[in-house]
């Protein structure tokens, strides 16, 4: 059995369902059939570095080290 993984967006609008409207973690994770304590580490990561969370590749750190490289460039 593999790993389910899962894209930004889902990510996003996952996290944005327990900061915005409220739901428990418990009750996205279930609705949404994703582990609680995936959800959990989703919302921390979001809340720490919000537009550069969840990369395509590597760890958030990673993104906004890649991003700040950009900028001063």
């Amino acid at each position: 059995m593999s790993r389910r993984s899962f894209d930004k967006a889902f990510k996003i609008a996952a996290v944005k369902l327990v900061i915005e409207e409220s739901f428990s973690v418990r009750e996205v994770s279930d609705q949404l059939s994703v582990y609680a304590n995936s959800l959990y580490r989703w919302v921390q990561e979001y809340e720490k570095y919000e537009d550069n969370a969840f990369p395509d590749k590597g760890s958030a750190l990673f993104g906004s080290l890649s991003t700040r490289t950009d900028e001063l460039n």
